[in-house]
């Protein structure tokens, strides 16, 4: 029986790829100042997809900051 070579690779694919996002800053948020502020990251669901991100305001704390409230986050 012959013994088969086995010839390990490695693939590395790069590709370059760009997204949209909404940053809030709370009113008290100072860049300077060495006080922490939680981070918040809202995944919206299917329905806000695409390259509107007015859409994305339609639910959860962007709606919420979209219609005046203030929350203690980024």
């Amino acid at each position: 029986m012959r013994e088969r070579k086995v010839s390990k690779q490695a693939l590395s694919i790069r590709k370059q790829a760009s997204c949209r996002y909404i940053v809030y800053f709370s009113d008290d948020y100072d860049p300077k100042s060495r006080q922490g502020f939680p981070l918040l990251l809202f995944l919206h669901g299917a329905g806000e997809r695409g390259r509107d991100l007015e859409r994305v305001k339609v639910h959860g704390p962007p709606r919420r900051i979209a219609e005046g409230a203030s929350f203690p986050f980024v």
